[in-house]
């Protein structure tokens, strides 16, 4: 995982638009984890809704209670 923030550290320097357009997902993979970020990350949408590392850390937090679909998001890009 450090790994992969410092290596996003380093895109972000390089190309910061392409960085976050990763970080944002496709369309599906937003559908598949929106519920779960409404359902479990109401409060990070409220106060910090822009910041992704956020809204990550929070589906991080409830992976157990998280749906199929959106485990399957985080597990296809090493989360």
């Amino acid at each position: 995982m450090l790994k992969q923030i410092v290596m996003l550290a380093v895109l972000a320097s390089m190309n910061p638009s392409l960085v976050f357009a990763q970080m944002q997902g496709t369309s599906q993979e937003q559908a598949a984890c929106r519920p779960d970020v409404v359902r479990h990350c109401k409060e990070v949408l409220k106060t910090d809704g822009n910041d992704t590392f956020k809204i990550l850390a929070c589906l991080q937090s409830y992976r157990p209670k998280l749906s199929k679909p959106c485990q399957n998001v985080l597990q296809s890009h090493g989360v």
